[in-house]
């Protein structure tokens, strides 16, 4: 082999070389990850939370919907359950 040929082959390794440190997958990388998929889940539950009727509601309990209203009126959440508040 050629001192040129060597060279070649040497910076292609490196090349080689680099790009695998690259796509190592790293700590940060992990919990970047991690991050995202815990707020995924928390935005699905959330979600589902706002579908779900309020426990309150459906139980017809008089005395839960008058201490969500005046609740309500304290708070300025006028028209959204206790329960359903995020």
């Amino acid at each position: 082999m050629t001192n040129a040929a060597v060279a070649l082959l040497r910076k292609r390794w490196a090349s080689l070389m680099a790009w695998l440190a690259a796509m190592d997958y790293s700590a940060a990388d992990y919990t970047n990850d991690r991050i995202g998929g815990l707020e995924r889940e928390v935005e699905q539950l959330k979600n589902e939370l706002r579908q779900t009727p309020c426990r309150n509601a459906r139980a017809g309990n008089a005395h839960a919907r008058e201490r969500n209203k005046s609740d309500e009126k304290e708070t300025g959440n006028e028209g959204t359950h206790r329960c359903h508040r995020l």
